[in-house]
């Protein structure tokens, strides 16, 4: 918490059997946030290409963001970085586009690392991920 690194948490795409059923994007957060004692994170990715069940044998479901999430002051990140073939896991070349742009629109734009604690919602940034 204390380092002065950009710091992002990257959300699961779909829940575990029996360790993260039901949990949304805020759930694992808070998880995380009350463990460590505060929000760790500048920013958090998120899957918004949710739209289609996962197979009944997964006994899993899309991690989704609650509507009017807030996030302690990080910013939220809304991408597809599900893999289309196997839709329990990330896409590795879209989640690094969603990272590298983050970092890059960051640095572009001069921003340097600040914790905003604020109670509002989150800020949001749909980030559109190419091939």
């Amino acid at each position: 918490q204390e380092s002065s690194a950009l710091k992002m948490y990257v959300s699961n795409v779909a829940t575990q059997r029996g360790e993260t059923d039901h949990y949304s994007v805020q759930d694992h957060i808070s998880s995380i946030a009350d463990h460590i004692g505060g929000m760790p994170f500048d920013y958090v990715v998120a899957n918004n290409n949710a739209s289609s069940r996962l197979p009944r044998r997964w006994h899993s479901e899309p991690v989704r963001v609650d509507p009017g999430a807030s996030f302690e002051g990080a910013a939220l990140i809304e991408a597809d970085v599900v893999d289309s073939g196997n839709r329990y896991r990330h896409d590795s070349a879209k989640l690094a586009a969603a990272i590298l742009t983050t970092y890059h629109e960051r640095e572009e734009a001069g921003v340097r690392p600040l914790r905003v604690q604020t109670a509002g919602p989150a800020r949001r940034a749909r980030l559109p991920v190419g091939k």
